[in-house]
C-alpha cells in the first residue's frame, strides 16, 4: 500500500482549472473493508481428481503483496500458484485472487493464522 502514498490524482473542473489531490487507498480499505470483507478460501473440483484452491479478499487484511504470499505457499505446499485478476460481479471492481493447484484449504488456513496473525473469525471456508 505504500506505493500509493505519493500519487497525485487530478480532477478537471468546469472552469478549466485542474485540481490536484492526494488519495490514500489504505485509509479507505482499513475503515471500509477490513471489518466487512472476510477472507474466503474456496476449493473447487476441476477435472477428475484435480482441485483448485482460491483465496479471495486477502489484500484487505495484510499489507504485503499477494505475490509474496503465493511464493510462500508454493514453496511450503509444493504446488503451482498464481495471482489472478477477476471482476467482482456485485461491485464491478477488479479484485485479485490467489489460485493454488491442489486441495490446500486446511493448510492455507493454518498458514494465514500462524504467519500473518489473522483471526479464525475473519476466514470463511467454502467448497469441497
Amino acid at each position: 500500500m505504500n506505493l500509493f502514498k505519493n500519487l497525485l490524482y487530478c480532477n478537471k473542473m468546469d472552469t478549466g482549472e485542474i485540481q490536484l489531490f492526494r488519495f490514500d487507498p489504505s485509509e479507505e480499505l482499513s475503515t471500509k473493508n477490513r471489518e466487512t470483507m472476510k477472507i474466503e478460501i474456496h476449493t473447487m473440483k476441476r477435472t477428475g481428481r484435480k482441485f483448485i484452491t482460491r483465496i479471495s479478499n486477502l489484500q484487505y487484511h495484510i499489507d504485503i503483496h499477494l505475490k509474496q504470499v503465493v511464493k510462500q505457499c508454493r514453496e511450503k505446499f509444493v504446488c503451482g500458484g498464481t495471482v489472478k485478476k477477476e471482476l467482482d460481479k456485485d461491485t464491478a471492481e477488479i479484485t485479485e485472487v490467489i489460485q493454488l493447484q491442489g486441495h490446500h484449504k486446511n493448510s492455507v488456513k493454518t498458514l494465514l493464522i500462524e504467519n500473518y496473525n489473522i483471526s479464525v473469525h475473519d476466514i470463511v471456508e467454502r467448497g469441497v
